[in-house]
């Protein structure tokens, strides 16, 4: 019975380490079959939004813009583009005013052109954005 247990042992090591090479690029390849596979599986991810307003040149804003983000549905390799170049929500701000809510909704977000994805939703759905006059500049020549 030992010495059987010891020629199993022995064949399972031998079956693990025979040509170990090859094993490790079969490995190697199904990694990569898998990579690409899953590359092309619609997924949903979210991803960050960059929100890019127009607004009087006499203002800037008083406080950082918030972070948005949107819920994006597509491949794998379409959604991994959006990280290279972000989606935009592009608003114009009415002049003179100390803040303004704006709504968000996904059919505001605009994707790059090489890129095909679906957007679900944006979060937040509103944001409040705040401004400040432009301070005057100093004349340094005067004393």
């Amino acid at each position: 019975m030992n010495a059987a247990k010891m020629r199993w042992r022995r064949r399972l090591g031998q079956a693990l380490t025979d040509r170990l090479g090859l094993k490790v690029v079969a490995l190697a390849f199904a990694l990569v079959l898998w990579f690409i596979a899953t590359s092309k599986e619609p997924t949903e991810e979210i991803v960050p939004v960059r929100l890019a307003l127009t607004m009087d040149s006499a203002d800037v804003l008083r406080d950082p813009l918030p972070e948005v983000r949107a819920l994006v549905a597509g491949e794998g390799k379409e959604i991994f583009a959006l990280y290279a170049s972000p989606p935009v929500i592009r608003r114009d701000v009415p002049p003179g005013a100390d803040s303004a809510t704006l709504t968000l909704l996904p059919e505001d977000v605009e994707i790059p052109p090489n890129v095909t994805v679906l957007v679900r939703d944006v979060q937040p759905r509103t944001v409040l954005v705040r401004f400040a006059p432009r301070p005057a500049a100093h004349d340094s020549a005067r004393p």
